[in-house]
C-alpha cells in the first residue's frame, strides 16, 4: 500500500504515461493479441510478475482522489527511429505515443494533467547488440532530443505538469554482464542522464510556470542493488539477490535468438498477428527475452520460488517488488520536488 501524502502541492485531474516495458500495463500484449509476453509466465501482459511502478502509481491516486490515469506505454518502444532494416521493427516510437494522445485528446484541457515519462532504454539496448553501432554522443543526443522534444510538444498543447525519469544504470541488468556489455551500457547509462539533466535545466529555465519533477531514477536502483538491506527496512521488503534474474538462463542474446529461430512457430505466429513479430524481436533485446522465458516455460522450465527477494524478474526487468519500491519512492519525491 502506498504511503499517504500529508500535503500535495498539485493535485492532478489526470496522469497520462508515456515509456516501454517499464510502465507498459499489458499494451503491447494486447497489440500483439497475447503472443508477447506471454500471460503466463508474465502477469497479464507485464514485463515483471505483477503490476509497474506506474499502475501503483495510478491506482494510488485512483483511490486516494479518484483520478484517472492512463498508459501509453509500450514494451519494446523506443525514443528514436531505428531502421536496422528496410522496414522499422520497433513495436512503437515515443513520438507515436504522443501522438496517439494528442489524437485522443484533442478536447481536453492538459493544465491539470501530470504527464509522465520514462524511455531510451530499449534504445541502447538496441544499438549495443548490433554491428552497426553509431557513436554514443550521436545516439544519446537523438534520445535526449527526443524525449525533450515530447515534452515541449506537451507543453504547446497547454501542459503544465511534469515527471521525468533518468536512465537506470543498464550496466547492472543480468543481460548486460551475460553478453559483455557492462562498460558499454555503463557508459550510455551516464552519458544520457549527464544530458538530460543539462536539458531538464534548460526546460525549467525556458519555461518558468511549467512544473518539473525529475527523478533520480539511476541513483536509486543503484542504492538498491549495493545496499539492499537500506530499502528492506525502509519498505518492508526482503531483497536478497541483487544479481541474477529469477527466470535463469543466462543466455547471450545471439544464443536467445538461435533459440527462437529453432522453435519455428514465429513465423506462423507472424502470420496469425499480421504483426512483423521476426522483426520485433530479432532486433530488441527487451522482447527476445521475453520469448525466451515464453519457450523455457513451454519446455517445463519455471521461475525462481521466491521472486519478492530479487531485483530481476528476467535479464532486463525488474520484479514487482521493484516497481512497488519505485512507485512508493516516485510518491514521496513528488510531494517533496513539486513546487
Amino acid at each position: 500500500m502506498l504511503n499517504n501524502l500529508t500535503c500535495f502541492a498539485f493535485t492532478p485531474e489526470q496522469i497520462v504515461f508515456f515509456g516501454d516495458s517499464l510502465s507498459d500495463n499489458g499494451n503491447l500484449y494486447h497489440l500483439l493479441l497475447k503472443i508477447i509476453p506471454k500471460s503466463p509466465p508474465y502477469f497479464e501482459g507485464r514485463f515483471s510478475n505483477g503490476p509497474t511502478w506506474a499502475e501503483n502509481l495510478g491506482t494510488y491516486f485512483y483511490n486516494q482522489f479518484y483520478i484517472d490515469y492512463k498508459i501509453y506505454a509500450y514494451g519494446g518502444a523506443t525514443a528514436i527511429l531505428h531502421t536496422p532494416t528496410d522496414k522499422f521493427i520497433a513495436p512503437m516510437t515515443l513520438e507515436n505515443e504522443i501522438n496517439q494522445y494528442t489524437f485522443d485528446s484533442i478536447f481536453k484541457n492538459k493544465h491539470a494533467v501530470l504527464y509522465a515519462i520514462w524511455i531510451g532504454g530499449n534504445d541502447y539496448l538496441f544499438d549495443a547488440t548490433t554491428n552497426d553501432i553509431p557513436s554514443r554522443e550521436i545516439l544519446t543526443n537523438k534520445v535526449v532530443a527526443k524525449i525533450i522534444w515530447s515534452i515541449e510538444t506537451l507543453i504547446s498543447q497547454g501542459a503544465k505538469h511534469f515527471l521525468i525519469l533518468n536512465m537506470p544504470d543498464l550496466s547492472f541488468t543480468p543481460f548486460a554482464k551475460t553478453n559483455g556489455l557492462v562498460d558499454k551500457l555503463h557508459d550510455l547509462s551516464v552519458l544520457h542522464n549527464r544530458k538530460l539533466d543539462a536539458e531538464m535545466i534548460n526546460l525549467k529555465n525556458s519555461y518558468p510556470k511549467v512544473q518539473f519533477t525529475y527523478i533520480d531514477i539511476y541513483k536509486i536502483l543503484n542504492e538498491l542493488i549495493t545496499d539492499p538491506g537500506k530499502f528492506n527496512d525502509m519498505y518492508h521488503v526482503n531483497i536478497t539477490d541483487t544479481v541474477h534474474a529469477c527466470w535463469e538462463g543466462g543466455y547471450t542474446f545471439a544464443r536467445t535468438i538461435e533459440e527462437i529461430n529453432r522453435d519455428g512457430n514465429l513465423n506462423q505466429l507472424s502470420r496469425d498477428s499480421h504483426f512483423p513479430l521476426n522483426g520485433m524481436i530479432r532486433y530488441s533485446p527487451a522482447l527476445a527475452e521475453s520469448f525466451r522465458v515464453n519457450l523455457a516455460f513451454n519446455r517445463g522450465l519455471m521461475p525462481c520460488n521466491n521472486a519478492d527477494e530479487y531485483i530481476f524478474w528476467d535479464q532486463i526487468h525488474p520484479t514487482k517488488i521493484v516497481h512497488y519500491i519505485l512507485a512508493e519512492y516516485i510518491l514521496e519525491n513528488l510531494n517533496l520536488n513539486i513546487t
